[in-house]
């Protein structure tokens, strides 16, 4: 699916996440909704697992979006963000 981006959307903040080990704080430095969240098929699977024993917080950093071809995102992980909204 391609969504078009707003012209608001775009004066937003973005962060990327990719499939390469994940620093939790540097995540967790989200300094509001001014920000939006991308992951790549990858990338899913680290912020997944990042937050295994955090539902509220796995929750808080769902993406915004997911890019990708989907060869490398599991299942578990690619089922959780669709069902919010990924």
């Amino acid at each position: 699916m391609i969504k078009r981006l707003s012209k608001t959307t775009l004066q937003k903040t973005f962060k990327i996440i990719l499939n390469t080990p994940l620093r939790k704080d540097l995540l967790m430095n989200k300094s509001s909704d001014s920000e939006i969240l991308i992951s790549t098929d990858g990338g899913i699977n680290r912020l997944y697992d990042l937050f295994k024993d955090n539902n509220t917080e796995r929750e808080k950093y769902t993406p915004n979006f997911i890019i990708g071809d989907f060869d490398s995102a599991k299942t578990k992980a690619m089922d959780y963000y669709q069902s919010r909204g990924s």
